[in-house]
């Protein structure tokens, strides 16, 4: 017999039918139309309940997908550095405690990726020390904060094998081409790359003409700015 002209087998054949969309509004509303329409009418109507349904999950996935970017970037552009003075070093628990130079105390997570840049080799570093690092030790600390727990991204020791420090007057900064040229008291100039970090840190308040002190590492005749501060971010 042909099912077209049996309203019942038309029904029956597709209620059978595997619905494989995982909704059930979606499926309700196939089944439903099966019952009301002919096999022919119900053929075009399924398949723009079909083509509508796939439309709304494309734009709910293309939304998601700029949500998840949208985290990611903010997670990247979340990193903020403090000039501070090492007060505890925990190893065992991976939590170096620093204060900074107005005072504030941060508890800071350390992982096995944090970046630890002291001039000593683990294995060559005092006892007393982790990493070339040790209480009393004057660092630079680069961290991200998720609610009010903060992680070290890189620590950075000033002084004897660690970062130079510098004061000057920002004549140019060219964040997208990491650039940075001070401009010292007696009108010598220097120029430094600036690192991924200290291109996020460097918030508009510092531009063409800031007094800042640029702590940087000098290798095979480059200097490379890990952070920018203000004249009082320098060593006391």
């Amino acid at each position: 017999m042909d099912s077209r002209n049996n309203p019942a087998e038309v029904k029956s054949s597709y209620s059978r039918a595997p619905v494989h969309d995982t909704s059930a509004g979606f499926a309700r509303e196939l089944v439903e139309t099966v019952d009301d329409a002919g096999q022919d009418d119900t053929n075009e109507r399924g398949k723009k309940i079909i083509s509508r349904h796939k439309t709304l999950g494309l734009i709910a996935a293309t939304i998601l997908a700029f949500s998840i970017i949208s985290i990611a970037f903010g997670q990247e552009d979340a990193v903020s550095a403090v000039h501070a003075t090492i007060q505890k070093i925990d190893s065992a628990g991976k939590i170096i405690v620093v204060k900074t130079d107005d005072g504030v105390d941060h508890s800071l997570h350390f992982l096995g990726s944090t970046a630890v840049h002291a001039g000593d080799d683990a294995g060559a570093a005092a006892k007393d020390s982790w990493h070339g690092l040790k209480e009393g030790s004057e660092v630079v600390v680069h961290y991200t904060k998720s609610g009010t727990e903060e992680t070290a991204v890189e620590i950075d020791k000033v002084g004897a094998g660690g970062l130079t420090t510098t004061e000057g007057t920002v004549k140019e900064i060219d964040r997208g081409g990491k650039k940075l040229v001070v401009a010292s008291g007696d009108g010598t100039e220097a120029t430094f790359r600036l690192t991924g970090n200290a291109v996020k840190e460097t918030g508009a308040g510092i531009g063409k003409g800031s007094e800042v002190t640029v702590f940087y590492f000098g290798k095979a005749g480059k200097k490379v700015a890990h952070f920018l501060g203000t004249s009082s971010s320098g060593p006391s």
